[in-house]
């Protein structure tokens, strides 16, 4: 009779087929990994936590936001410089000889001067101040979302190898599974007990996880190497996702959600910020019609002759002036150039002002869509783990239905392949949902590391 497998032997080849998920990993030991100017103590299992840890120090492109961010904290100090006084200094030591005519004689004369201008009323450096505070801002903003982009990527390539590797498992197990009945189905037919379509059947099933599992090698080589490029870490595992210990339920209520995007998300607050500098660029435009006022100060000293005749005589004299005052300047006519500036940079300012309301109409589409997809997630989790359990213990009754004879071989090779495809749709919804999770976070700008320690709670198990 034909030999047919039992749940037990399901669940058995699942195990089996895991040993070999993440093949070509470091050999289990903790390493340090030397980063630029960094060390990196590499676990045998590395967490979630610890990949973003790691992807701070190794991430070019974190590394270069992070320098970017420095950069532009220094434009408020710019601006400010333009309010605050200048002061310069100058001075020259000159040597001259007369040989010939009626003054024949030498001089030295050594001066210097120095300046001081004070604004007083000058709307372009008034609106240079401003644009240096908000450039400020905007090197904050952009740091925050680079911070945001790498958890997210470093999130996304974690979950694509865990999903890999659930997904390889499940394959691995159903080839095993279909290649043992692929022989016992060629065995019952060679001694008359089985038909040539439940050969074909598992034959055909066969090849169906043989060719699934090479493109879920290939995808779990593509997540490594994703997250390889982030991390530029090695590790021996990557640690499992503990889905008993994870809190799995719906999220706040879609309103709070949205409330919370419109004042707090970093692609709104981008937005906002370029209208300001725009906004800017319409007061340096409108200043070029008003007056410039700055107090002035001088202060200058000279030695030397101050006369043909003091030369000849090689007289030396010393002199001293000092001045104290205001400079005004009135544009009257320029070309026509400084009303078409202006109505560049209403221009500029108008656009600013349609693209913040289309951040936040793009905020509110997105937040609405993770939002669905992480209440839509508990609930396929929910059905797809209710429907992995029906479909086990419909392997189980199949199996006994063919041992009575009202069940047949190619029905248990259905039942067996739809018990291994909610497998894998299972792993799928629930990477899905998390990333939705983190996806919702970073819309409401409350994607930071306690988030992430919250699905890494198989760590926070152990401890």
């Amino acid at each position: 009779m034909l030999l047919l497998l039992a749940s037990a032997d399901v669940a058995t080849a699942v195990d089996a087929a895991g040993s070999d998920v993440l093949p070509g990993l470091a050999p289990t030991m903790s390493t340090t990994k030397d980063l630029p100017g960094e060390k990196v103590e590499i676990a045998e299992t590395v967490d979630l936590i610890a990949s973003v840890q790691a992807a701070r120090l190794y991430d070019a492109a974190f590394s270069a936001s992070r320098s970017a961010r420095g950069a532009g904290l220094e434009k408020k100090a710019q601006g400010l410089a333009g309010l605050l006084p200048q002061l310069s200094v100058s001075g020259s030591h000159t040597y001259s000889r007369q040989t010939e005519g009626d003054l024949v004689g030498k001089n030295k004369t050594t001066s210097y001067q120095f300046n001081l201008v004070q604004p007083i009323f000058d709307v372009a450096k008034l609106a240079d101040y401003r644009r240096g505070e908000v450039g400020a801002m905007q090197a904050e903003t952009e740091f925050a979302q680079a911070e945001q982009k790498l958890l997210l990527d470093v999130s996304s390539a974690y979950f694509d190898i865990l999903l890999a590797g659930d997904k390889l498992r499940a394959t691995k197990a159903a080839r095993q599974a279909f290649a043992t009945q692929l022989d016992q189905a060629k065995v019952a037919l060679s001694i008359g007990e089985g038909t040539r379509t439940e050969v074909d059947e598992a034959q055909a099933n066969l090849d169906q996880a043989q060719a699934r599992e090479i493109a879920t090698e290939s995808d779990l080589e593509l997540a490594r190497f994703s997250y390889r490029k982030l991390t530029g870490v090695e590790p021996q595992r990557i640690a499992p996702i503990d889905w008993a210990c994870l809190n799995i339920s719906p999220s706040d209520s879609l309103a709070n959600q949205l409330s919370r995007a419109a004042t707090s998300n970093l692609n709104i607050r981008a937005a906002e910020l370029q209208r300001q500098q725009a906004g800017a660029d319409v007061t340096t435009a409108r200043g070029a019609h008003l007056p410039v006022i700055n107090a002035v100060a001088s202060y200058s000293e000279t030695n030397g002759p101050n006369s043909s005749i003091a030369i000849y005589l090689q007289q030396s004299g010393k002199t001293r002036n000092s001045n104290v005052g205001l400079n005004i300047s009135f544009p009257l006519f320029a070309g026509g150039g400084d009303m078409s500036r202006l109505r560049e940079a209403l221009g500029r300012d108008d656009q600013a002002t349609q693209l913040v309301e289309n951040a936040r109409r793009q905020t509110s589409l997105d937040v609405r869509s993770a939002f669905l997809n992480t209440t839509n997630g508990v609930a396929l989790i929910r059905a797809m783990e209710r429907a992995v359990a029906s479909a086990q213990s419909k392997v189980e009754s199949t199996r006994l239905g063919r041992e009575v004879g009202v069940r047949t071989t190619i029905d248990l090779l259905n039942a067996e392949k739809g018990f291994y495809e909610s497998q894998s749709e299972l792993a799928s919804a629930r990477y899905t949902y998390l990333k939705a999770r983190l996806q919702l976070a970073a819309g409401t700008n409350d994607l930071n590391e306690p988030q992430l320690a919250e699905i890494n709670c198989q760590q926070k198990k152990e401890q």
